[in-house]
């Protein structure tokens, strides 16, 4: 600190030098376009912020509807808009079924097997609904669980028949570049 000081002192008259004309000005400029840049970066940031909370408030909607509502009103006659749901659901999942095993290509014959059979496996829960149903079968409670795993496992079978149409499309590409060539 002493030789700053000191050469401070020495060369004070080194110091003393007005800045050129305008030089207030230019500062003053810069300072207001440095003024206007963090105004945009604290709006910027600000939509960031924004957007982020949008997308977690939509998807706790999304997964709160999907995953915790209940679709059957409680004061409905669901006998026979049960049956007629039963019924669309199970002909969704045979019709996927059959074209599960009668789709060539995606899979070989042995993973189509064990997809197969873990579809199959899935079904010793809804086994236990349905004994639950015929103990009571006026729970709408018990209805909408049942009515739940067959839209669940028709979804998954569609997305499997999807997967597998994709895959075999593949490949029947692939067979088709290698006899042109």
């Amino acid at each position: 600190m002493d030789n700053l000081e000191k050469y401070i002192r020495e060369n004070a008259a080194a110091f003393d030098v007005e800045p050129n004309s305008g030089h207030f000005d230019r500062f003053e400029q810069k300072l207001k376009e440095q003024s206007g840049l963090h105004r945009r970066r604290l709006i910027h940031r600000s939509m960031r912020v924004a957007a982020v909370g949008v997308l977690l408030i939509m998807s706790g909607l999304f997964v709160g509807e999907h995953f915790f509502s209940s679709d059957v009103s409680q004061d409905i006659p669901v006998t026979q808009e049960y049956q007629q749901a039963q019924f669309y659901y199970k002909t969704r999942i045979d019709d996927g079924l059959s074209t599960i095993k009668n789709l060539q290509g995606g899979i070989s014959d042995e993973q189509r097997q064990m997809l197969l059979d873990e579809l199959s496996n899935v079904d010793s829960l809804f086994q236990q609904l349905q004994e639950d149903y015929k103990a009571s079968p006026d729970d709408p409670r018990i209805m909408e669980a049942l009515l739940r795993h067959y839209r669940m496992k028709a979804e998954v079978i569609d997305n499997i028949v999807k997967d597998l149409e994709k895959c075999s499309v593949k490949e029947q590409r692939k067979v088709q570049s290698s006899v042109s060539l």
